[in-house]
């Protein structure tokens, strides 16, 4: 059983280069034994604290925050629920201003990226709600990270850029500096509360502490994992650990560049898995003993693995053919395959959001074979952000209609995965391609409005 959860990470590419607001801005960084992996962008907020939004964090991974030539290690994070982010690091000094810029106005922003710190001009749009605040749309020549400070013409704090808005390009929420000014001194009084996140070495105020069962400890140490193509294996038969009374095995993995993790439950007595991921990814992975009720997030830095997903190979076999191949719109009650998509020659959010209908890749394919074959099959959607979503299924050869077989996957569920975990579906160019056993069989890109 394959299951979704958040990872509460976020990576969003960004370019250009003018260091105007440079000295204020950090870029943060998750690290792992692979390098490290640019989260976004941050502000001092105090001695010892930097400032960013939710998603510029990895529970249970290390952390550290880069400015020009000095680095310095991130020890813990709290989230609150305004979506403020604070991060605790020696080193880093400042404070924070606040501007009362208004909608129509000039502002100024900072993004880190893998080359250094960008900065552009924008304008302040609209108000929307974000976290139960009204916060500015802000419209920018220049790509931006989570976290990036937005400033008025005097330097002042406008607020920091917290999720993509997906109804314009390079449109973005800002997230005001007013609803984030009290969450460096809770912070750094501990007085947050019951609501706030922990991140990484302190414990997590959501849960209670777990006591490990006596036979055993939580997250697995000595397993091993690799790759062969797309396919990805994890053994910990050599491990050494007995699960306690009622405890599983799950293994957890999860794309560096993705906003969430997903797991496997492993049955009883199973002591190594292998799975299927989209190609050219790299991964962290854990293994985790516990009971259902037990089971957790908060991931071990001393056990777990990297890997590096290897290039797919063409899949060849059966004189597989598509014929005809697109990106199409049916309607929502529709019974899988029973109809034959349109095709849509514009798509856009709308279309996508739209309750009424199904959006689908849609293939008319020819093969040859004598006898029903099942294969497993992979849809992988990789998003304007770099995103790659897969969901799994079975892909069936049958003879009967071999010289004319007309299918269809919905894209839906992986659209809904792109607006759950980063806020907004983005507009712009994305991939969709599909496997048979981890093989690529063919792949489109299409443009989303």
């Amino acid at each position: 059983m394959k299951k979704i959860l958040i990872a509460l990470t976020a990576l969003l590419l960004c370019l250009f280069s003018v260091p105007a607001l440079a000295d204020d801005a950090w870029a943060v960084y998750a690290g792992t034994d692979a390098g490290g992996y640019l989260l976004g962008t941050a502000v001092p907020c105090g001695d010892g604290m930097l400032l960013s939004v939710e998603g510029a964090a990895v529970d249970g991974m290390p952390l550290y925050a880069v400015r020009r030539e000095q680095t310095v290690q991130i020890s813990y994070a709290v989230g609150f629920d305004s979506g403020a982010l604070v991060l605790f690091a020696d080193g880093v000094t400042g404070a924070l201003s606040q501007s009362d810029a208004d909608i129509g106005e000039t502002v100024y922003c900072a993004a880190a990226n893998e080359a250094g710190v960008i900065s552009a001009p924008g304008e302040l749009s609209t108000l929307v709600r974000w976290h139960g605040f009204d916060c500015p749309l802000l419209t920018c020549t220049a790509s931006l990270t989570i976290g990036a400070p937005v400033t008025d013409a005097d330097g002042l704090l406008v607020g920091l850029v917290s999720a993509v808005w997906g109804e314009g390009e390079n449109c973005y929420v800002v997230l005001p500096i007013a609803a984030m000014a009290d969450a460096p001194a809770m912070a750094a009084s501990g007085s947050y509360g019951d609501s706030a996140v922990i991140y990484d070495n302190a414990p997590d105020a959501m849960q209670k502490p777990i006591a490990p069962a006596e036979s055993s400890e939580r997250w697995v140490s000595g397993f091993t994992a690799h790759a062969e193509g797309t396919q990805i294996t994890v053994d910990w038969s050599a491990a050494g650990h007995v699960p306690g009374e009622g405890e599983a095995y799950y293994v957890l993995f999860m794309d560096a560049a993705n906003p969430y993790f997903s797991y496997l439950e492993v049955q009883e007595g199973v002591t190594d898995v292998a799975f299927y991921a989209p190609p050219e990814r790299t991964y962290a992975i854990w293994v985790q003993c516990c009971t259902e009720e037990t089971f957790s997030s908060d991931m071990s830095m001393s056990a777990f693995e990297v890997v590096d997903t290897g290039e797919a190979t063409a899949f060849t076999g059966y004189e597989y053919t598509d014929r005809e191949l697109y990106v199409g719109e049916i309607p929502a009650d529709s019974e899988p395959n029973a109809v034959k998509a349109e095709p849509l020659d514009r798509i856009t959010v709308k279309d996508i959001i739209n309750p009424d209908t199904l959006i689908v890749l849609q293939a008319v394919t020819s093969y040859d074979v004598t006898e029903e074959l099942t294969v497993s099959m992979q849809t992988v959607l990789t998003t304007p952000d770099g995103y790659a979503l897969m969901q799994d299924s079975s892909f069936i050869f049958i003879p009967d209609i071999a010289h004319e077989d007309v299918w269809n996957v919905e894209l839906d569920s992986l659209f809904g995965l792109c607006e759950q975990f980063a806020g907004f579906i983005s507009t712009g160019e994305y991939e969709v391609a599909y496997y048979f056993e981890g093989q690529l069989v063919n792949k489109l890109t299409f443009t989303v409005e």
